[in-house]
Parts: structure tokens; C-alpha cells; sequence
């Protein structure tokens, strides 16, 4: 009989004895098949001993399996050649299936089960990951902190963190990555006494993939090893480079991180061992998801193992003494490039306002990181570093990969919801306190003009917008000449279209100039009429040239009314025009079909070419696939949400013209959107409301609610805006993610609040909703809302959907003496670098300047600041100083290699 067949014979029967012998026989099995069969006939014999001794007995005891254990003496040193390294974790889920306070029970109950067990098990090692757990401890049960303080010391715990959750690592964008790096290691450094450059894995079992920037950005971080179970295929043990070369030593576990002990883990060992030409495989074990980590069964039945001898040696240990092993031998590690993905592609949409919550809380925490940085360095105002902190630890928490992707039931949600308002509140807070403090100081005094006493306007906005996380436009000025800054949080000046209140009573006819009189184009958005709260109010929609990481000056001056003109003209409604369903500027025309609304042409009026030949929001059903809220099923019915819509042009004037379209469509959903064209802008803004009540029925289908554009011609390609610039994908029928962007052909595609993207063929989609139902039955029901453009395809993807996502925020000043200009710029940063965040150091000696350079070949990046800068130092992403950069003036200037990201230290005078 062959040695397999008896194998499988003897797997079968009961008792410790005998699951001993079958496991050390299977181990010495794959062994043999690595070395040639060179043991097979000795195995073959043991193994026919065996049986007949089960024949014979009925079962096996400790007595026999010894005797079999010196036969088989021989092979015991070959065995033992290979080490089989154990390390207990317990992969606990932020409120994955449950709320919050069940993730507190679960933090402090396993950890307390782990510093007994290290009491009974004094070599017992335990890694935990995610800074978030050690915050649990340090909030609910701070006594433990000094036990996990001492357990480090003798070695018994490792601290396996690098980011403040296990996160998702296709969603956050750039700025949040620097930020689960950097306050990571703050928090856990200070908080255990450990020193920063320890924590160097980056653990992510069960991330739904991996982007492609991460070995670049990690390395940065001082990051050198990585542990994941997901997103990669035939490769285990590899060396994942990054775009700009750095190499992270990474392990894809050929098992899976929650790990039962068991002597068949050990059959992988002869295999992998011989393909990676290591001593050495590693297996993280313990009870995971809901936390529990090792039992004592766990850890007796290791201990029995290491005491078998046609076994591996078997030994406690960490990531640590692992990863240093298994560097000695990297040089002959294959070497693998690009993206760690796809996987679970439906968590690129499911859940939709946690996706808002995030894009909304990550661009307004970018904002409130500039003006309160620049604010409090130039002119010593509040110091909102802590409370920024704070936002970003909320906003970090949330990236865990089953909140952030939506495969979480209605508490996670909850949670995370209250979570972003709380992270909001503490960063628009901010923003709004480091606005007040510099038009405090901005010179508006030529503004001066008479108040009535009777005045109500002082005071008027408050609270208007903060539910889109702005900074409310509260009056702070009156009278017949108002004042406003309007500031511009990206590193480039923009001429953009600004949104500006006038409270009580600020009626036609007025002018609107920058602060040297320079008229500007604007256009009456509400009349005077229109009532918030107590108060009246105009809105206008200006065009004002702003500068980079700065501010401008409005003014809005009231005119004396006179009687206009001498009427001459014939009115028109003595006649009848038909209705023709076009939006045209001097860059593009949109034609659409007035029966539905859709885009029926969109054509660049440089080339006169066709980009796009029909475009609209569209109901979708997916075949059921289960585990709906982590997949996306096949497009099993494709219908237009927009049939017999009732459509008006509710837009007119110089800077923006725009119809609305409204329709029923499914079973009881209604849609309602504002499609608009800005004058010299290159695409449509569809501002979507939707009632949504499309509910999936399993087995059977899942709703989606979709945006898609078709293109003349198929593409075999398509560029995705992504975390290191952009990223070209193959054509294909499945969602993959991206930050806010895509483009095929010559047209893009943008949605500031998403980030499932498809190109397949000639259609390019973005998913505004995918109406999952498991694990939370009803995560989508009411109210969606976002903002979807469409448009040319640009030269700089990243910076266009950067510019669309990223308004400009007006607000009141009154008029004053103070020491700023009209307008100004903090910084400005040349454009063939991209800005990831500004912050203040860590050390409180100057600004931070985060650069990535999204091109093949190198780059100058030129910064310049607002007055000179005393020195100035390239950083790591940990800001520790590198070396120091020239600096002439108010400049600074730094070389990146092709696709490098870099930190800047500037030290203001």
C-alpha cells in the first residue's frame, strides 16, 4: 500500500497517541517529497507498523508510537532542520458585528487572559496589533498599561503596530496614511515606553488589499516587514517593492491568521522552507475576530510538540525575531511590484455615508491642517493641535477594513457616523478659529461704512452649512459694503466659482470687486427674500482669483438704485422658443435627450471630437452572490433611473447655467439632481438627491444605484486616480478602487464621496449605492446624496478631481486696521510635485510639507512660504531630519526621485 493511502488510514483513528505519531508521519511525508523520496520506504514502514497495530489493538498507545519514533531516529535531525516559530495574537475586529462598548469587553478581556497565561507560560509570546487597543486599555482599564509595560520588557509581549487599526488600505487617501504612521508611533512610544523605531510591521491579516504606494510611504515610516493574508496569489514570502524602489520584506500567510494548534499546520513547513531557501516558517495562532487569542490548550499542546521528534523544532517567538531571520536571506526572495488587490470588491461602495463620512472628514481635516498651521506660526493664534489630534484619531479608527468598507451591522455604522460628526466638529472648530484669527489681522480698513442702528445682520448664518462640515458664514460685517476672505486650501492658485451669503438686507443692485477694485464676475444664486433663521439673505456665486494655501478679498458694495435704461425692447414671452436640453461654454457642449435627461453627446470644442455619447444615472441589478455587502455581482439588469422625468432649467446666468431633473423610478425610489455647467470649466456637475428604497432579495439580486458614461470607443484601459498619483488598470467587468477619479479615452469620470470605479469596454461607472443585506440587512434606505462630474480627461487626473472635490470657503470679515495684505499666500508649491498634507512638527519647530513626485523622473519641488524661513531639512515621514536643504529667502527647494514621496521641515522666521 502506498505511504499516502496509509496516511490517510491512520488519520482516521482516535486518541492522542495516534495523532501524534499521523502528525509527525505527515510532517516527515512532505519532508521525504522536498528531499527526493529519500525517506519514503522508511516512512512507508512505520506507517505499515502502525496500521498494524491499530488492526491488531484497535488504537495506538504512547508505548508504540515511541517505538515507531526510533525507527524513524534516522530522519529526526533532518527533521529538526526546519523550525516551525509560533506567535499568539488575537485579531480583534472594531466593532465589526457589534458596537462599540462590545470592542471595549473584548480589548480588556483578552488582554487579561493573556498576562495570566504569560504567568503559567513564562516563554509564551504575544503580539498585538493597533493602536487602538492600547488606547482601550489606557481609557477603560489603565491599571493593566503597566502589566503590558513589563510583559514587554521580559519579552513576552510585542507591540505589532504601525497603524491605529488593522485599516483599509485602498480608501484612505495619502494624508491619512502620514497620519496612522506618524501618530501611531507617538501614542504607543510615550504611552509604553518603547522606542519608535520598534514598531516596524505593518500587520494587516485580514486588509481587503493593499495599494500600491504603501512600501514607498511604510519605508518612510521606518516600516521594514509586513504580514497580510489577502490580495496577493502564488507568492508567500516576497519583497514588495514600491513604485520609487523601497522594499517592504513581506509574508503572505500561506495559512491564515486565526489559527487552531495542530500538528497538520507543520505540512507546509518542508514546502514553503524549500521554495524560500529558509530555516524557518512562522504561524500566528489564536482565537481572532471577536479577540480570545491562545488557550491554554493551545499553548500545552505546543509545548507537548516540542518534544516530538520527527517534528520540526517548534519555539515560541515574535514578527520580530521572525522577520530578522528571514532578512538575512532576502537577496533571493522574488521581488514583486504594483497593487495588492482585488478583493472584496462591493466594500468600495457598500454603506455609502460611512464613504462620505471619511472623503468629507479627510478633505476638511487637510483644510483645517493648513490655515491652523500657518495661523498659529505667522501670527501666534490658538494652538489646535491637540483637538486636530483628536479629529484624526476619530477619523483613523475608522478605516478599520470592516467599518470604512461597510461590511459591518447597524451599530458599526452608528458608531462611525458619530465618530465623523465628533471629528468634524473638532477640525471645523479649528478651520474656524484659524480664519478668525488672520481676518483679524488682514487690513481691511479702506472698507469703512456707516451701520444703522437698526441693523440685524451682525451675527446672522449661524450653524449654515456646518451639515456639508463647512465653516458657517456667519455675518461679522454690515452696511453698504461687505467684506469677505475667501480661502484656498490647495497648494495652487485657482480662479474658482465661490458660493458668498449676504445677510440682512443686501439687495440688488450691487458690485462685487477684489480688494482693488477689480470687478468680478458673479451671478445672483437666492434673492434677498430667502429666510434662514430669523434672517434674509442673498447668495451669489462669485469667480475669484485665489491664491495657493492662501486667501482673497471680496467686497460687495451696494449701488444707488436708478431707473435703468429706457425700455425699448419687445419682452420675450410675446414668443414661443422649443425646448432644446443644451449646457455649452467656450470648452465643451452637452446635448441631451429631453424624454429621459441623459447626456446624449458631450464634445470638446477644441478638437470638435465626441467624448462621450451617453451618460446618466442608472438602476442596476446584480445577481446575488452572498456575503453582499463584500461583493458586487454580475450585471444581471440595467435600467435608466430617469424614465418620464420632469426636467426645468433652473440655472441661469454668466458663471454657471444648469437643469433639473426629477423622476420615480424602481419600486418606490425617487431621484432628483441639478446637472450644471460652469463657465470656462471643462464638465458637468451632477449634484444628486435621492430617495432611495431599492431593497435586495437574496438569492436572487442586489441593487445598485450607478452613474456610468459611455465612451465612442471601446478601451482596453483606464486611469484611476489612486494614493501615489494615478494607476492604469486593465479593462475589466468588476469595480477596483479610486480616490475620487478615472478617465478613459479622452473623457473622466469624478465623484468627490465614492470610490468603486469601473472601466469595462467602452462604459466607465462610478456605484453611488449598493443596497447590501448582509451583514446588516438595511444599510441603505432615505436620503443620498453626492456629487458626480463629468468631463475631459485631464493631463493631472489627481490634481483635477483635487480641484472638484476641494471648494474654496468665503467667509465675513468687517473692516479694520491689521498687518496682512488683501490677498496672500502661505504656500505655494511648485505643480510637479503633489501636496499629500501641511502640518505643524511634531516638535513644534516649524511647518511640514508632505511630497510625493507622480512622475517617472525626477523632480524639483520649489516651496515657497509666506517671509523667510530660517533653515530647512528633508524628513522622513516620522519628521526626523535627513539632512538640510538651501534655502535662499522664502524658498526652499528638494529633489524626488521618480515617484518619491519626501517630507520638508521648514523652520519660519
Amino acid at each position: 500500500m502506498k505511504i499516502d493511502a496509509l496516511l490517510s488510514q491512520l488519520q482516521s483513528v482516535a486518541g492522542a497517541p495516534a495523532q501524534r505519531l499521523t502528525g509527525e508521519l505527515n510532517y516527515a511525508r512532505r519532508l521525504s517529497q522536498t528531499e527526493n523520496e529519500k525517506y519514503t520506504d522508511l516512512l512507508t514502514a512505520a506507517a505499515e507498523k502502525a496500521m498494524e497495530l491499530v488492526e491488531k489493538q484497535g488504537s495506538l498507545t504512547f508505548e508504540n508510537v515511541y517505538a515507531i519514533e526510533e525507527m524513524l531516529a534516522p530522519m529526526s535531525k533532518e527533521c529538526k532542520k526546519y523550525t516551525w516559530m509560533l506567535v499568539g495574537h488575537a485579531h480583534i475586529d472594531m466593532n465589526w458585528m457589534w458596537g462599540y462598548d462590545e470592542t471595549v469587553s473584548v480589548v480588556l478581556d483578552t488582554f487579561r487572559t493573556m498576562l495570566n497565561l504569560m504567568q503559567e507560560h513564562p516563554d509564551f509570546v504575544y503580539a498585538q496589533s493597533q493602536a487602538s487597543t492600547y488606547q482601550i486599555v489606557e481609557k477603560y482599564e489603565p491599571e493593566m498599561i503597566g502589566e503590558i509595560k513589563a510583559a514587554i520588557k521580559r519579552g513576552q509581549w510585542e507591540v505589532s503596530a504601525s497603524h491605529w487599526v488593522e485599516p483599509d488600505h485602498n480608501m484612505p487617501n495619502r494624508a491619512s496614511e502620514i497620519h496612522h504612521l506618524l501618530q501611531t508611533r507617538r501614542y504607543l512610544s510615550k504611552l509604553l515606553d518603547i522606542p519608535e523605531s520598534s514598531l516596524n510591521l505593518d500587520f494587516e491579516p485580514d486588509t481587503f488589499g493593499h495599494n500600491a504606494g504603501l512600501p514607498d510611504v511604510m519605508s518612510r515610516a521606518g516600516v521594514k516587514y509586513m504580514y497580510h493574508c489577502r490580495g496577493t496569489r502564488y507568492e508567500s514570502l516576497y519583497r514588495w517593492k514600491g513604485e520609487a524602489g523601497s522594499e517592504i520584506l513581506t509574508m503572505c500567510d500561506p495559512g491564515w491568521y486565526n489559527a487552531e494548534i495542530g500538528p497538520r499546520w507543520v505540512e507546509r513547513i518542508p514546502g514553503f522552507c524549500t521554495k524560500y531557501h529558509v530555516p524557518v516558517q512562522l504561524t500566528p495562532y489564536g482565537v481572532g475576530d471577536h479577540g480570545g487569542g491562545p488557550t491554554r490548550r493551545d499553548l500545552f499542546r505546543i509545548e507537548d510538540m516540542m518534544t516530538w521528534p520527527i517534528f520540526p523544532t517548534v519555539k515560541y517567538g515574535s514578527f520580530k525575531e521572525y522577520f530578522s531571520i528571514i532578512e538575512k536571506y532576502a537577496d533571493q526572495l522574488p521581488v514583486i511590484t504594483g497593487e495588492r488587490n482585488m478583493m472584496f470588491t462591493g466594500c468600495y461602495t457598500s454603506q455609502s455615508r460611512i464613504k462620505q463620512g471619511n472623503a468629507v472628514s479627510e478633505r476638511h481635516l487637510y483644510a483645517t491642517e493648513v490655515f491652523s498651521t500657518f495661523a498659529n506660526k505667522h501670527l501666534s493664534s490658538a494652538d489646535h493641535t491637540a483637538n486636530i489630534t483628536e479629529a484624526w484619531e476619530k477619523v483613523l479608527f475608522n478605516h478599520f477594513h470592516d467599518i470604512l468598507p461597510g461590511s459591518g451591522k447597524r451599530e458599526t455604522r452608528e458608531y462611525a457616523m458619530g465618530e465623523f460628526q465628533r471629528a468634524n466638529a473638532l477640525s471645523t472648530a479649528a478651520r474656524r478659529s484659524a480664519y478668525a484669527a488672520i481676518c483679524k489681522e488682514i487690513n481691511t480698513s479702506a472698507f469703512q461704512c456707516d451701520i444703522p442702528a437698526e441693523d440685524v445682520a451682525i451675527g446672522a448664518g449661524v450653524g449654515w452649512g456646518t451639515g456639508e462640515n463647512h465653516v458657517s458664514p456667519v455675518a461679522r460685517g454690515t452696511g453698504n459694503v461687505r467684506v469677505y476672505q475667501v480661502f484656498n486650501p490647495l497648494p495652487y492658485a485657482r480662479k474658482a466659482n465661490v458660493e458668498i451669503m449676504m445677510w440682512d438686507p443686501f439687495d440688488a443692485p450691487f458690485t462685487v470687486t477684489d480688494g482693488n477694485g477689480a470687478e468680478l464676475t458673479f451671478q445672483v444664486l437666492a434673492s434677498g427674500w430667502s429666510t434662514y433663521w430669523g434672517h434674509r439673505y442673498t447668495q451669489i456665486l462669485a469667480s475669484v482669483p485665489v491664491p495657493a494655501c492662501g486667501y482673497a478679498t471680496v467686497v460687495c458694495t451696494r449701488k444707488d438704485p436708478d431707473c435703468g435704461p429706457i425700455p425699448h425692447e419687445i419682452p420675450g414671452w410675446r414668443t414661443e422658443d422649443y425646448f432644446e436640453m443644451v449646457l455649452e461654454n467656450s470648452r465643451i457642449r452637452a446635448e441631451f435627450d429631453p424624454l429621459c435627461g441623459r447626456v446624449t453627446r458631450l464634445i470638446d470644442k477644441s478638437t470638435g471630437k465626441t467624448v462621450v455619447t451617453d451618460a446618466g444615472f442608472d438602476l442596476i441589478q446584480e445577481a446575488y452572490m452572498g456575503m453582499s455587502s463584500w461583493n458586487i455581482g454580475r450585471y444581471a439588469q440595467i435600467t435608466s433611473c430617469t424614465v418620464k422625468p420632469q426636467i426645468n432649467k433652473n440655472l441661469h446666468g454668466p458663471l454657471r447655467q444648469g437643469y433639473e431633473v426629477s423622476a420615480s423610478f424602481g419600486k418606490a425610489s425617487a431621484i432628483k439632481y441639478t446637472v450644471s455647467l460652469d463657465e470656462g470649466d471643462d464638465k458637468l456637475v451632477f449634484d444628486l438627491n435621492c430617495d432611495w428604497h431599492e431593497m435586495p432579495v437574496r438569492d436572487v439580486s442586489v441593487p445598485q444605484l450607478s452613474f456610468g458614461a459611455k465612451l465612442p470607443e471601446a478601451q482596453a484601459e483606464f486611469t484611476y486616480s489612486v494614493q501615489n498619483g494615478e494607476l492604469v488598470r486593465k479593462s475589466m467587468p468588476m469595480d477596483v478602487p479610486a480616490l475620487g477619479a478615472m478617465a478613459g479615452g479622452d473623457a473622466a469620470l469624478m465623484c468627490s464621496t465614492r470610490y468603486g470605479f469601473r472601466g469595462d469596454g467602452d462604459m466607465m461607472r462610478v456605484a453611488v449605492v449598493h443596497s447590501s443585506n448582509d451583514p446588516d440587512p438595511v444599510p441603505e434606505k432615505g436620503e443620498v446624496a453626492c456629487r458626480i462630474a463629468l468631463g475631459l480627461k485631464s493631463e493631472k487626473l489627481g490634481k483635477a478631481a483635487e480641484m472638484f472635490s476641494t471648494g474654496c470657503e468665503a467667509v465675513s470679515n468687517s473692516a479694520h486696521e491689521g498687518s496682512l495684505p488683501l490677498t496672500a499666500s502661505f504656500l505655494t508649491v511648485s505643480e510637479n510635485v503633489t501636496v499629500s498634507t501641511v502640518k505643524a512638527a511634531d516638535d513644534g519647530k516649524g511647518v511640514v510639507v508632505y511630497l510625493l513626485n507622480p512622475a517617472d523622473e525626477a523632480a524639483e519641488a520649489v516651496l515657497t512660504f509666506k517671509g523667510d524661513v530660517k533653515k530647512a531639512w528633508e524628513c522622513d515621514y516620522l519628521e526626523n531630519n535627513e539632512g538640510e536643504l538651501p534655502v535662499s529667502g522664502n524658498t526652499v527647494a528638494v529633489t524626488l526621485p521618480g515617484r518619491a514621496v519626501t517630507a520638508v521641515k521648514a523652520d519660519l522666521a
